[in-house]
């Protein structure tokens, strides 16, 4: 059974773009997303066996972690795996399902749009903070300011640096 092509299919049509673009967004080529959709190289007849390159690549592009889709590909069930996840994530997969090529629409009047570029980031440290184990009802607002704060700051020394 092709669960990670399946999985794939499924969160395209979700987030209702193309093969192409994804392929944009994970840096794939669309004709590889396409071989792993279907689970066969045409070419060879062979089943794909993508590479720990191309689930990291994934999971840049989807904002899903490379050992989450690969236990995907393992055959793993979506509520097994995504079974952990908190409130905020769930919020975030909400958002992401009204999403559009540009990014992903928030605010009160959904007025404004991340890009997927920084979406994909916030994704990425939402990913670290719960590696680091941290649970939000844990911590209390104060400490979650102070971390944010921290992270603020971290990000704007990268900016400038950045720009240098």
């Amino acid at each position: 059974m092709n669960y990670l092509g399946n999985f794939l299919n499924k969160k395209i049509k979700e987030m209702q773009i193309s093969e192409r673009e994804i392929s944009s967004r994970c840096g794939i080529s669309h004709s590889y997303i396409n071989q792993i959709i279907k689970g066969v190289n045409p070419r060879t007849g062979k089943s794909i066996s993508p590479t720990l390159s191309t689930f990291e690549k994934l999971s840049k592009g989807l904002g899903i972690s490379a050992d989450d889709l690969q236990k995907i590909a393992r055959g793993f069930s979506e509520e097994e795996v995504f079974n952990n996840e908190d409130n905020k994530s769930k919020f975030l997969e909400e958002l992401e399902k009204k999403s559009t090529k540009e990014g992903v629409p928030v605010g009160t009047k959904k007025d404004k749009v991340i890009p997927w570029e920084i979406w994909n980031q916030i994704k990425e440290a939402q990913n670290f903070i719960t590696c680091l184990g941290l649970d939000p009802s844990e911590q209390s607002d104060e400490e979650w300011s102070d971390l944010i704060n921290d992270i603020q700051l971290i990000v704007k020394l990268h900016m400038a640096k950045k720009q240098k």
